[in-house]
């Protein structure tokens, strides 16, 4: 699959190449003060109402406030530009100034296997330990053999986004209530290996979790509370259990050719309006997030369990226990697993 994605993105970077496409951040490399008016072109996969699109339009606005309306965005949207693979290729290739996706979408990118290990059920403690780690050694040397071989620059984050948990049919307060559940997860290596060593049963059906679920095909899906709420997973499985056990954020990608170009001031105002913008915009997601799951729990039925109620160390334990299994079966380096939960200290 990987060979695969790789291909497809050096067929989209030539594309991009025989069709002219060039930049919108028109600067000569070091010849720009920062006086000049530019619009960089931002691209997401997904439609406006998701937080790919709302976080970028939160950091564009603030851009603009900090740079005296010398700096903006165009922010293209819906999968105008194609898949993740498209954008990172359009990157790459220069004609693309700006993706924001999943931090961890780098893993499809060559020398990018290790960002598989964020997505390792039960890694990280708390939101907390995810952000240090995202400002870790570990992440940098991580992130710096992806820049280096694909013509990209992390820039940093543009929020944070939901954690993953469980909705079931039942309440799970502890590893013991899923034993041979039948759980509804994406086809990824490092799901299906990760529950079944949990002792569930992992199983991946065509079609929304909703349908899963609704069908009799799983009796739990795993995903954030509230995307389980708005695709009505929570109508068949009234229990969500917070175990937070995925942490996730989005990040700003910039095509290496684009930074090279910028001035420091320029740079200075990208880094300023991310900082601000991600802080914010979080802070009201998380709020949203709230007012979802208030209005579910009194109108819906639902039942959340908190993840102070939960025995999260027996979902943990077995994890540890056979990470490198886990780690063999989604390409990353078992040691990373270790460094990254020692950041947690």
């Amino acid at each position: 699959m990987k060979r695969a994605l790789a291909f497809l993105m050096v067929l989209v970077m030539g594309l991009g190449l025989l069709c002219g496409c060039g930049t919108t951040a028109n600067t000569e490399q070091g010849g720009n003060d920062g006086d000049e008016a530019i619009v960089l072109k931002l691209g997401v996969t997904t439609n406006q109402t998701a937080v790919h699109y709302t976080s970028s339009a939160a950091f564009g606005e603030e851009l603009q406030k900090v740079s005296g309306s010398k700096m903006s965005l165009q922010i293209i949207s819906d999968g105008a530009l194609g898949t993740v693979a498209h954008h990172f290729a359009q990157l790459k290739a220069g004609t693309l100034d700006c993706f924001v996706t999943g931090v961890s979408d780098a893993e499809i990118l060559q020398g990018g296997n290790d960002f598989g290990v964020m997505c390792t059920p039960f890694l990280f403690q708390s939101q907390d330990h995810y952000e240090k780690f995202i400002g870790s050694n570990v992440f940098a040397s991580m992130m710096s053999k992806v820049e280096e071989g694909n013509g990209v620059k992390f820039v940093g984050e543009t929020c944070m986004n939901f954690p993953r948990g469980l909705n079931t049919k039942m309440p799970v307060y502890k590893l013991d209530d899923m034993k041979g559940v039948k759980i509804r997860v994406s086809n990824n290596p490092i799901y299906l290996t990760s529950w079944d060593v949990l002792g569930a049963t992992p199983v991946t059906v065509d079609g929304s979790p909703y349908m899963a679920v609704e069908q009799g095909l799983a009796d739990a899906q795993e995903n954030d509370i509230v995307l389980s709420i708005s695709i009505g997973c929570t109508e068949v499985c009234p229990y969500y259990m917070q175990t937070e056990y995925v942490y996730q954020s989005l990040g700003l990608y910039m095509s290496q050719a684009t930074w090279d170009k910028l001035s420091d001031t320029q740079k200075g105002w990208i880094t300023e309006a991310l900082a601000a913008s991600k802080d914010a915009f979080t802070t009201q997601l998380f709020a949203s997030m709230d007012e979802t799951v208030a209005k579910a729990v009194d109108e819906g039925g639902l039942t959340v369990i908190p993840k102070e109620e939960s025995d999260i160390e027996s979902f943990r334990a077995p994890i540890a226990e056979n990470i490198a299994k886990i780690a063999e079966a989604e390409g990353f380096d078992v040691t990373l697993y270790e460094q990254i939960r020692d950041l947690a200290e």
